[in-house]
């Protein structure tokens, strides 16, 4: 029992009690003294055993005010409320009986005073006694609400936390089924047509695709040049099933390479640019992959252009290229930096445009 409050007393919720109870009964020697009653540190065993006592009526109530945490208000209250009074009580009667002990045995000059218990000095006592105690378990108990506050709060953190990552993720894993789908008919397709060389290069950059979708964290921030290497194996795969009629340019600023951003946010808007033009409409597409740093931005520029249409080239409206995929990518953005990024697109002539503006970070390291 003992050896359980103590290590309750080492709580540091039960901290301000302690130092309630320890300004009390040191106050309660300096009276004594300045009354010409005691000498300074004569007293001080009958000090020290009181205030054992005082904290360990403030442990006992705490544990029982924990126990009644499931109770209904006016019971807990009520309990409560008794075992204040109680412990007051029972505070009072030993501090007088010590006293009275020390007078008759070690300490004959505090007689005169130690042994007249009059009902009035008692009664005092005793209202002085359970208002330290009361006071105490308030503060304890004010102290166990603040940290079970900021315990919900630290778990609500946690679960939002956990939410987005667990929703950032699925929206990741949205962004490419058609790609899957369509490499593996240009896989079979190049088996069949014998083109095993071709085939199994196709097959290790997808592989590296699919691991890099599976492995990355989607809520870390990586190194962009990590994405760029991607977006060169995704690149020469589509280059792969359109051949000549897929043209891909990349402009990258050197610094660029040393900026952070989350896995896959340039995939998409790569992806957009050949689903929605080489493979939506015929003839000579050039795709083209910019990156820059503009100040405090990092600047992605996606674009595609018909180089030479077998046929007047017509855009597809806004509503249709912009579909789950930039979506996706705008929910992903606002998880990961609220209003600090913005996707801007943009119908050409003779293709489209999309423009990402990030918060440009740098890494510990350029790549």
């Amino acid at each position: 029992m003992f050896r359980g409050i103590w290590l309750r007393l080492t709580d540091p919720v039960l901290r301000p009690a302690i130092v309630i109870w320890v300004f009390a009964y040191l106050l309660a020697e300096i009276s004594s003294w300045l009354q010409g009653r005691t000498m300074p540190g004569e007293g001080t065993f009958l000090t020290v055993a009181l205030l054992a006592l005082g904290l360990t009526w403030t442990v006992l109530i705490d544990a029982m005010t924990r126990r009644l945490g499931s109770r209904p208000a006016a019971v807990r209250w009520a309990v409560v409320l008794l075992a204040v009074f109680l412990a007051g009580g029972l505070q009072t009667l030993a501090d007088f009986l010590l006293l009275r002990l020390a007078a008759l045995t070690v300490l004959p000059e505090w007689r005169p005073w130690a042994l007249d218990i009059e009902l009035y000095r008692f009664t005092g006592a005793y209202l002085v006694t359970t208002c330290i105690v009361g006071f105490a378990a308030a503060v304890v108990w004010a102290g166990r609400s603040i940290v079970s506050v900021q315990e919900a709060a630290t778990r609500e953190a946690d679960l939002r936390v956990a939410a987005s990552r667990a929703e950032t993720a699925v929206l990741r894993l949205q962004l490419n089924p058609h790609f899957l789908f369509n490499s593996l008919n240009s896989v079979a397709s190049m088996v069949a047509q014998d083109r095993k060389a071709e085939a199994e290069d196709m097959i290790h950059r997808l592989s590296s695709l699919l691991r890099a979708t599976i492995d990355t964290d989607p809520m870390a921030r990586a190194p962009l040049a990590d994405e760029l290497e991607l977006i060169e194996s995704y690149l020469a795969i589509e280059r792969m099933r359109f051949g000549d009629r897929l043209e891909p340019v990349t402009e990258i600023d050197d610094q660029a390479f040393a900026a952070l951003a989350p896995g896959f946010v340039i995939q998409p808007l790569v992806e957009n640019a050949v689903k929605h033009g080489v493979a939506a409409v015929p003839g000579h597409w050039r795709v083209t992959v910019s990156v820059r740093r503009e100040g405090g931005d990092l600047v992605v520029v996606v674009a595609n252009r018909l180089v030479e249409p077998p046929a007047p080239f017509t855009p597809k409206s806004e509503e249709v290229r912009t579909g789950i995929g930039l979506t996706n990518l705008r929910q992903r953005l606002a998880l990961a930096y609220r209003d600090q990024a913005r996707l801007e697109t943009e119908t050409l002539p003779d293709g489209f445009r999309t423009t990402l503006r990030l918060p440009f970070t740098p890494a510990a390291a350029p790549s």
